[in-house]
């Protein structure tokens, strides 16, 4: 592309508007329709609900984090009617699509560094600036860049991401009955407890020690499964079908490893005393995840504290983890059959 041009973002998107929901009580129950909060992470998205026409947003925008922990100063974009935080600042043009909104998203996420709780990035959205490739009217040239996505950025992602972008995904569930959170009784485990889990701490290894390799190296990271690094250092691997969780960095990230690995002493491994399965891991690892408003970096989740930490869990009849259920949870999401 050729020659750009400085536009700002009221210059671009015809109207700006501010998320409906300013508390979670505001959201009707339901698995239909996103619950969009202030984070970058999943896209932002917090849960699913039902359907109210007065709290829900249209969908083809970009979401501007306007406040959050962590977060605020990134931007998101949203293809479809969802529920908007009050912490976030929607922006829509006639002009945008998924392959537009990728590579705004890029441009505006360099912005994270001007904003935080001091500094709310609320007011600034419109007055935000980005560099544009211009046709001969010195408008964005917004066909070009669509263009450019397409063709230069989309076949260099991962597999994965080429398959989300191409909508090679199947969509149907493994279990076409849809289940709910509410068919099942809760109850309160101890992660320590015998029915559930083994905790072994990770082990250190500085990067003057590290062997390049192709064994995965788990760090206290919030991406990329845990995986900071490769090696071929073996000696204090940790097997597949284990959960790993940073107690300390990004405290509370949990991830599913169906591989052989290292985990840094930062991570706790925790090893399954039931039948674990990549499906329930992934209730688990979100459940083990919402544990993380509990900590920060003056109170790290030690081993010996994650052993008495208690979560919530689906129970069977007899008052035990209903492990069947949890399976059967995931099954049921949309996309599970590419899990």
């Amino acid at each position: 592309m050729g020659k750009y041009k400085t536009f700002r973002m009221d210059e671009l998107f015809s109207h700006f508007v501010r998320g409906k929901i300013h508390s979670a009580d505001m959201l009707p129950e339901g698995n239909k329709y996103f619950y969009v909060g202030a984070k970058k992470k999943e896209n932002g998205v917090m849960k699913r609900c039902g359907y109210n026409e007065e709290l829900i947003s249209k969908g083809n925008c970009m979401v501007f984090i306007a406040n959050g922990e962590g977060s605020v100063g990134y931007c998101n974009y949203m293809d479809r009617d969802f529920y908007a935080s009050g912490d976030l600042v929607l922006a829509y043009g006639d002009f945008l699509d998924k392959y537009i909104a990728l590579y705004l998203a890029t441009y505006l996420d360099l912005e994270r560094p001007k904003y935080s709780f001091g500094r709310k990035y609320g007011k600034y959205v419109k007055s935000t600036t980005i560099p544009l490739p211009v046709n001969l009217d010195e408008k964005p040239d917004w066909k070009g860049i669509r263009e450019f996505v397409k063709n230069e950025v989309i076949p260099n992602l991962p597999e994965r991401s080429r398959l989300i972008w191409g909508g090679y995904l199947k969509k149907e569930p493994i279990l076409s009955k849809r289940l709910e959170l509410s068919d099942r009784r809760w109850g309160w485990f101890e992660i320590g407890d015998k029915r559930l889990f083994r905790i072994e701490k990770g082990k250190r290894l500085t990067k003057a020690d590290m062997i390049d390799g192709d064994i995965p190296y788990i760090g206290a990271i919030d991406s990329n499964n845990g995986v900071s690094a490769f090696i071929a250092n073996d000696k204090f691997l940790h097997s597949p079908n284990t959960i790993t969780v940073s107690y300390n960095g990004s405290i509370a990230e949990a991830f599913y490893q169906n591989k052989e690995y290292w985990a840094t002493d930062d991570v706790n491994v925790l090893y399954p005393l039931f039948s674990l399965n990549k499906y329930i891991a992934m209730f688990l690892t979100t459940i083990l995840h919402n544990e993380k408003y509990r900590f920060n970096y003056g109170r790290k989740w030690k081993k010996e504290l994650m052993e008495i930490s208690k979560i919530m869990l689906p129970i069977d009849s007899s008052g035990n983890p209903d492990w069947q259920f949890m399976e059967d949870y995931i099954k049921s999401l949309p996309y599970s059959s590419n899990i």
